[in-house]
């Protein structure tokens, strides 16, 4: 073999290499689910593995979202709780969500601020979406108000979208609080929990125990993507797999975004699972500089953690 076509050998195997370490696809992912029963975050690899519990139970944790390092859950008692990504609590009332007498129950975050769903004490017209930083600051507790039984909240980039159980709708506003289309999808039963990805929502309706699929713009993929499920309630969704809670199995089950079944109940034995998100380590930054027949591979050891895209929930029946 010439010195040539070592040398390249040699440089595609260190190509290979690295990108297998440093790729997105690596191990390190986690699940966190939030649950109603015993007031825990509970930690699981996305193959259904036990990690960690939350070292102090927080009263009927109903939603979990992340933001930098830190994880955030509603309680439906009232407040927003952080925790580490260690899932050790940092603060059980991180805040309150400032709108009286109306209890929080979804959670989405971007790359600096929160969004909590609260459920007014009528269910009709006096419920909303409260902005906050990850510090646990008021940005503006009535972003969106007058809104019926919300539940589940999702962002996608600058839109924010929003599930009324009660009207069975999935509404579109901006991160800003403007209305974009009330009932981008309608006609559903008893929807809970959102999942984005590249372009689609991922719905879970508890009343009909199914999933149904719609892209982001409101057009209808599939509505019974999945189907026989019992009362579904959080969701997530990671490459090619979907996540879905049941909150009356106690279970989570895991499907193909294109509805095939891989594990009814690749986790089993949640005290009432809810709200739920994916956690996996940002990529590392990588950079391949080439010269003559040499290669030098230069990547930085960050790993900071980002979210997947989905979620939010409430428990208006079945608490």
């Amino acid at each position: 073999m010439t010195l040539k076509a070592l040398s390249f050998t040699l440089s595609a195997a260190l190509i290979a290499f690295v990108l297998s370490v440093f790729s997105p696809t690596a191990s390190g992912q986690s699940l966190f689910v939030a649950s109603v029963g015993d007031g825990r975050l509970h930690q699981f690899t996305l193959g259904g593995a036990p990690l960690s519990t939350s070292d102090v139970g927080v009263n009927a944790l109903t939603d979990v979202a992340v933001s930098g390092d830190s994880l955030f859950a509603t309680s439906v008692s009232g407040y927003v709780a952080e925790y580490t990504m260690a899932n050790s609590l940092i603060n059980s009332t991180l805040f309150v969500p400032s709108l009286e007498d109306r209890n929080p129950y979804g959670i989405a975050a971007d790359a600096s601020n929160l969004y909590v769903t609260t459920f007014g004490p009528s269910g009709a017209g006096d419920g909303a979406v409260g902005e906050y930083t990850s510090a646990g600051s008021v940005v503006n507790a009535s972003l969106i108000t007058g809104l019926t039984g919300p539940i589940g909240i999702a962002i996608d980039g600058d839109d924010l979208f929003v599930s009324s159980y009660a009207l069975g709708t999935i509404s579109e506003y901006t991160t800003s609080g403007t209305l974009i289309n009330a009932s981008l999808i309608s006609g559903l039963n008893g929807p809970y929990y959102m999942a984005i990805s590249g372009g689609n929502l991922y719905v879970t309706e508890s009343g009909n125990g199914t999933v149904g699929e719609f892209t982001t713009s409101g057009a209808t993929i599939n509505p019974s993507l999945i189907s026989g499920l019992q009362y579904p309630t959080g969701i997530a969704v990671f490459g090619n797999d979907l996540f879905v809670g049941s909150y009356d199995l106690g279970t989570i089950g895991e499907y193909t975004t294109t509805g095939a079944v891989v594990n009814a109940a690749l986790i089993s034995g949640l005290d009432r699972p809810y709200g739920m998100v994916v956690v996996a380590p940002e990529p590392s930054t990588l950079s391949l500089v080439v010269a003559g027949f040499g290669l030098a591979v230069l990547f930085g050891a960050s790993c900071r953690c980002r979210r997947t895209r989905r979620i939010s929930e409430t428990f208006p029946q079945g608490s």
